[in-house]
């Protein structure tokens, strides 16, 4: 219903403007009727007239008090809108979680990119097959190092049962149990209604090769469809949902190149999958790996990841939420965005994320962008009947947002509570430089790096510490998922995460703008509890020189 506050739904409040008008005629259609009984008693009994003034003016204070109150709504309104935020709405949101059952998988991204020096030609050549790099980072993904500061473990979907509890894990420090159980407990405060939940990680070679996430998309897809098909035929109906990092995300992406191949109808080589021309070659790249596999039926044995490497039997899989954080955009898979495979797609990066922009390595581009084309993905929105809902978002820490829509920007926009000390323990360790290289760029803000989006943060830093460490930002998700839930298509916008004494807040603005749209809060001693839980996993620290010799062993074995 339009009212004067514009869109507006709340019983509780944005009905006043209905309720005190009515209530108003009501009042002076049952005092006229006094009126006229008054002034009927007048000429039989000579009734003084000051009673009928006295009427007058009740009525007359009604009509005035009642206009006041109009007004006075209608300007605190303008000026605070958040205050009338459409709360209904956010029951509706509740409701769309509220018994239903989630399958979720934490897909890592790739790692000891560096190592690709070793076989620069091969990687060069995306042919990393049997390189000295394949090798080295299969022997790094069996080391306990690798588990403990990630969301990961085996290759494959495994299933996980998170938990704070060294003993579920028979004292190993994977950090995928904590973590996982960090995201399970913020998302069960947020959404209480929520159905059953279903928890796996998925493995690959994390190497940086576009073949090579290709081959693991076919992976991906079979793991998911079997999970899927598995449950349901236990009566349930899960909704899919990736939360990805880095070049997970581009993996995941692949899967859209799958579906488009298992729905043709028919097929020739003068065809094309796609007016885009990279988005064209990367399906006629997967088209081709498809090729060379046979059918589930006529699989023969194999072991490990290889028995998912069939042609899928389903076109039907649906992801309906993929989440990327701190992913390359690629031309060769940034239009799979417009696919839809995927009904809903979030894009979180952040200015700090250098690591993010440098994979010039596995990508015809001398870089990655941070965010998705807005013109590439608005102009198919009328093509395509089942269009996924698009969302990026820069995720900000320590900003002092304004919910006044006439307070300046200048004022806003770049103001942080983080304190601009320096400390020499954030300098770079050997793993972190193995992983993702040394970082060339000087921080200037608390906002979340690559390594910050899906790692725990042990060691200890005063710099830019607003409270949130160790915890990834990943574990949040389920905030910034019930903030979004009312946004549409393509919507541009920043979230801002600030801590006080009582809670942790989660706010959004529109990109570039430093107006609240909407907040989300949970209680600080949820996440601190969260924290000293997390710290019994933490592992004994090593030295540079340790760290650097547990990657040798592999170098020269």
């Amino acid at each position: 219903m339009r009212g004067p506050f514009g869109n507006i739904k709340n019983k509780t409040l944005g009905h006043l403007w209905i309720i005190l008008p009515v209530s108003t005629l009501f009042h002076l259609a049952m005092n006229g009727a006094k009126l006229q009984r008054v002034i009927y008693c007048t000429k039989i009994r000579k009734l003084n007239m000051i009673k009928i003034q006295v009427l007058l003016r009740y009525l007359l204070l009604i009509a005035a008090l009642s206009f006041l109150g109009y007004r006075v709504f209608h300007i605190v309104s303008k000026k605070f809108p958040a205050v009338f935020q459409d709360i209904s709405d956010q029951k509706d949101q509740a409701i769309i979680h509220s018994n239903q059952a989630w399958m979720t998988v934490f897909i890592h991204g790739s790692f000891g990119s560096t190592l690709g020096l070793l076989s620069i030609p091969r990687v060069l050549d995306d042919n990393v097959r049997g390189s000295s790099y394949r090798e080295v980072n299969r022997k790094i993904r069996e080391d306990d190092m690798f588990f403990s500061e990630q969301p990961v473990l085996t290759r494959g979907l495994v299933r996980v049962f998170p938990s704070f509890d060294l003993r579920a894990t028979k004292g190993k420090k994977h950090s995928a149990y904590p973590l996982i159980k960090a995201y399970d407990v913020i998302d069960e405060h947020i959404f209480p209604e929520r159905g059953e939940q279903f928890f796996y990680t998925f493995g690959w070679t994390g190497l940086m090769s576009q073949n090579s996430r290709r081959y693991e998309a076919i992976r991906l897809y079979n793991a998911l469809l079997n999970e899927y098909l598995r449950l349901k035929s236990e009566g349930k109906n899960p909704k899919i949902r990736l939360i990805t990092h880095s070049h997970g995300g581009n993996l995941s992406l692949n899967l859209a190149a799958i579906s488009t191949i298992l729905n043709l109808k028919s097929f020739n080589h003068e065809q094309k999958f796609s007016e885009d021309e990279d988005t064209d070659r990367s399906i006629r790249a997967t088209l081709e790996i498809l090729k060379g596999l046979p059918s589930k039926a006529n699989m023969p044995p194999r072991e490990g990841q290889k028995v998912l490497d069939y042609v899928p039997e389903s076109k039907d899989l649906v992801i309906d939420e993929l989440i990327l954080f701190g992913t390359p955009i690629q031309p060769e898979t940034q239009g799979f965005c417009s696919f839809p495979i995927f009904k809903k797609i979030f894009n979180f990066y952040s200015g700090e994320d250098f690591v993010q922009r440098f994979d010039w390595v596995s990508t015809r581009r001398y870089f990655s962008d941070q965010r998705l084309s807005q013109e590439r993905f608005s102009s198919s929105y009328d093509k395509q009947e089942q269009f996924p809902q698009i969302i990026q978002a820069r995720i900000m820490i320590g900003r002092r947002w304004t919910k006044r829509p006439q307070a300046s920007i200048q004022d806003t926009q770049t103001t942080s509570t983080v304190a601009n000390q320096t400390d020499s323990s954030t300098s770079s360790s050997f793993w972190q430089r193995v992983f993702f290289g040394k970082k060339s760029v000087e921080r200037t803000s608390a906002d979340p790096t690559h390594k910050e989006f899906w790692f725990i943060t042990w060691a200890e830093r005063a710099k830019y510490e607003v409270g949130l460490l160790p915890l990834p930002i990943m574990v949040f998700t389920p905030m910034f998922l019930r903030l979004l839930e009312p946004f549409k298509q393509m919507h541009d916008i920043d979230i801002n995460i600030r801590l006080n004494n009582s809670f942790v807040k989660v706010c959004v603005a529109d990109h570039d703008q430093t107006v609240i749209r909407a907040e989300q809060k949970i209680p600080r001693n949820v996440i601190d509890m969260i924290k000293v839980n997390l710290s019994s996993w933490k592992p004994a620290l090593k030295t540079k020189k340790e760290e650097f010799d547990s990657v040798y062993k592999y170098l020269i074995d």
